[in-house]
């Protein structure tokens, strides 16, 4: 089991990634889960069921939909892949699952979109979602990572962030509008150096967020 999320409409439910393996799948690549599938467990009956079965290579940033019945997640968008070309082409975007129904599965981030998704999180009523993906690379070589929103009505983007370095994990606060985000400082170096920030919906009002216990 890698992550966890609740169901903010139905506290009797928990949803989880859970792998089937962990192992390298190259002699140059480290040991890491993978055969990947989606599962709840409902606490009331001790009862757990599983929604898919892809055994998918990788899936992450799992998010339960403030909406209808339904979870969101990254996954390769390989569906269609033919060839190792095919495979190695394909890009991580979020996906939507239905809960009610197990054979609706689609695409819910921009389709076509030219670049990963990693971490992301849903606005409240499912309006938009604030991602992360490269925005660049740094004059040292190391990716950027930025993040970005994605209006799922009008379908179009917008970067939010211009840190120019490793910013991760949006979440959105408890009063619907502001975004709380990690910024790596040293990130693709020997130690990290992680930051909190906040900012609004729009991008506006970026600061730092003093942790100190002083």
């Amino acid at each position: 089991m890698t992550e966890i999320a609740f169901d903010t409409k139905n506290d009797d439910f928990i949803y989880y990634l859970k792998a089937g393996t962990f192992e390298n799948y190259s002699p140059i690549s480290s040991a890491r889960p993978h055969d990947f599938d989606i599962h709840h467990y409902q606490i009331s009956t001790d009862e757990s069921k599983q929604h898919t079965d892809r055994k998918s290579y990788l899936m992450q940033s799992l998010q339960v939909s403030t909406e209808g019945n339904g979870i969101y997640f990254v996954m390769f968008d390989d569906a269609n892949a033919e060839t190792a070309d095919d495979i190695f082409e394909a890009h991580q975007r979020i996906f939507y699952l239905s809960l009610d129904e197990s054979d609706d599965l689609r695409v819910a981030s921009k389709e076509g979109k030219n670049a990963d998704i990693y971490d992301f999180t849903v606005t409240p009523n499912d309006e938009a979602f604030i991602f992360q993906a490269v925005n660049g690379t740094g004059e040292d070589g190391i990716y950027e990572y930025e993040l970005f929103t994605y209006d799922r009505e009008t379908g179009t983007e917008e970067l939010l962030t211009n840190m120019r370095e490793h910013t991760s994990n949006p979440v959105i606060g408890p009063d619907g509008e502001t975004v709380y985000f990690i910024v790596d400082k040293q990130f693709g170096r020997p130690s990290s150096d992680y930051y909190l920030y906040k900012m609004n919906m729009d991008g506006s009002g970026i600061e730092e967020v003093s942790l100190s216990m002083e």
